[in-house]
């Protein structure tokens, strides 16, 4: 077939086009009651699969907002693990696949670009889970895989070179209205964040760069307040035999530590749309050894990390992610390279995707056996 080009200016002709085709059943009657089904706010984390920053790929996660409509509209809203903003609008289709041993989804597709720079494209699958109860939720279908591509990027290699990576859908609905502080009451939180220099782009350490992951924020604990989630305001204390701020490594062990957040963590949570963010601090050392003790000579801050991410309210359980089961909020931070051996080379330096986390510790309960509501906010309708 003939398809017009970007700039509507030619046709590009011998176009072949590999997929499903559905029937369009939004109007029809049985399509309008599946529909409603499934009308609602849905946040979902786009978890990379079988990638390494060791091999320059993008390993953080991005994320998507779905808002679904009667009509069948979706807007969709999020960012790329690479900073990518995200925003446009696309129709769902529900689709029934009972009678060959599958169930009703709703399927939305998903298409964004840019010339031959990058490309995200894919459907996100939402559906009730197979042992589905009267409390259960949509949620999106990790096994059906997005596809980011990219030519260029910045963030993968120093020399630009792209990539091809499959992306796992992972979320689903979101309660607006649920007291998240008692929906969660159970539960201990904490940050996972990428802390170890194996897992680091190889070429760029082997063109000179550094990466300030020696201490980030892993481990620091996050607590609900209502429906705001905080952390312990910063407070660093130093070792007086060092001299440097107490968090420090001594023959490989961590010192006993009286600092509170020395990664000075911050988070912005917006309550409405289950988006959040905010900055934190990575800490780099010298270490020298001196009668066959290691220990840190210097201690160097690197200040304004940006992280970006998503709260995941629900999410199927019978289907394997390569996202943590545990994980409360999924998304991503950018760490540049912090030294090179020479200025001009470190003008092009590498911006590693990595990962940034809140990770749970509740009792033994899938999502879909939680009290999703019970005066706060009634289930899902």
């Amino acid at each position: 077939m003939k398809v017009l080009n970007a700039k509507k200016t030619a046709f590009t002709s011998d176009v072949s086009y590999v997929g499903d085709l559905y029937r369009n059943n939004n109007g029809s009657d049985e399509g309008k009651d599946a529909m409603s089904d499934f009308v609602g706010y849905y946040t979902v984390a786009l978890a990379p699969e079988t990638v390494s920053a060791a091999d320059g790929l993008p390993t953080g996660n991005g994320y998507l907002t779905l808002t679904v409509a009667e009509s069948a509209a979706v807007k969709v809203t999020g960012a790329l693990a690479d900073g990518t903003a995200v925003s446009f609008s696309t129709i769902g289709q529900i689709v029934d696949d009972s009678e060959t041993g599958g169930g009703v989804s709703l399927n939305v597709p998903i298409y964004i670009g840019k010339s031959t720079t990058y490309a995200l494209a894919g459907v996100v699958q939402i559906a009730y889970p197979a042992a589905a109860d009267e409390n259960a939720v949509p949620v999106a279908q990790p096994s059906a895989k997005l596809t980011w591509l990219k030519t260029k990027s910045a963030t993968t290699s120093r020399d630009g070179s792209g990539f091809t990576i499959s992306l796992a859908p992972t979320g689903g609905w979101y309660d607006k209205l649920a007291n998240l502080q008692r929906h969660y009451i159970d539960g201990e939180f904490a940050i996972q964040a990428a802390e170890t220099g194996d897992d680091l782009p190889a070429a760029a350490l082997d063109k000179g760069f550094s990466f300030a992951t020696e201490s980030t924020p892993n481990g620091q604990s996050v607590r609900f307040v209502g429906n705001s989630l905080a952390v312990d305001a910063r407070k660093l204390v130093k070792n007086n035999t060092l001299g440097l701020y107490d968090f420090v490594y001594v023959n490989g062990q961590p010192l006993e530590s009286k600092s509170i957040n020395p990664w000075n963590v911050t988070l912005k949570f917006t309550r409405a749309t289950g988006l959040i963010s905010g900055t934190f601090s990575a800490w780099e050392w010298n270490y020298t050894t001196i009668n066959g003790i290691t220990f840190p000579l210097k201690q160097k801050e690197i200040k304004g990390l940006a992280h970006k991410g998503v709260l995941l309210f629900s999410r199927d359980d019978s289907s394997e992610s390569p996202l943590a089961g545990n994980a409360l909020t999924a998304g991503y931070f950018l760490m540049p390279a912090t030294t090179s051996t020479k200025a001009s080379v470190k003008k092009k330096a590498w911006k590693a995707s990595l990962p940034f986390n809140i990770l749970m510790d509740v009792d033994e309960k899938t999502w879909e056996e939680r009290d999703f509501g019970d005066g706060d906010g009634e289930g899902h309708d």
